[in-house]
């Protein structure tokens, strides 16, 4: 048997890692600022002491503007994908039971990150969705999973998401920087 050089075991190493993520999945964003949308505002966000969803969640939107030079639409987009994160994580949280607080934070990361795939970006576009048909939504929330390192939500998770998001009060309830064409505006934090 040939021993390897330096250049072959790089090879090797390349063509199992390949192998790897074709049976278990790419790997998805590990947590909340890990996500896309938030990924290039991480270190900004960090030095405002925004560590989390609930963090971002308590911020006006003014003073994301302000701190991370954004415009209002961009603002509220992460605002929304915050509330969001939060309503997911309070259906999973109930899911997840004794489950470690970093390994629900990752599997709420994990299955944002599988809505935001679907265009499912604001808690009104998931109740929107699971009102159509829960079924349509999990066989897709399962298609977009394939190719990642992500189990899709189960029948449970969806019947649990469906019923909780039926419950959120309409568009024009939710909280006043999430609504369409409200003022960004607030006491800035110091």
């Amino acid at each position: 048997m040939e021993r390897l050089g330096g250049a072959g075991q790089a090879g090797v190493a390349a063509r199992v890692a390949e192998r790897f993520k074709l049976l278990i999945g790419e790997p998805v964003p590990p947590d909340f600022l890990a996500l896309a949308p938030l990924a290039g505002h991480r270190d900004a966000l960090e030095r405002c002491g925004i560590h989390t969803a609930t963090d971002l969640s308590r911020t006006p939107g003014a003073d994301l503007i302000a701190d991370l030079g954004i415009v209002a639409g961009e603002a509220v987009r992460l605002l929304e994908l915050a509330h969001l994160h939060r309503q997911v994580q309070g259906v999973t949280t109930d899911l997840a039971g004794a489950q470690a607080p970093a390994k629900r934070e990752q599997r709420v990361a994990s299955l944002l990150y599988l809505l935001l795939r679907a265009n499912l970006d604001t808690a009104t576009a998931v109740r929107d969705a699971a009102r159509s048909s829960a079924d349509d939504l999990k066989k897709a929330l399962i298609d977009l999973a394939r190719p990642w390192a992500v189990a899709a939500p189960g029948w449970d998770e969806i019947s649990r998401w469906r019923d909780f998001f039926l419950l959120l009060p309409p568009a024009g309830s939710l909280p006043a920087e999430l609504n369409e064409g409200t003022a960004l505006t607030g006491t800035r934090r110091h």
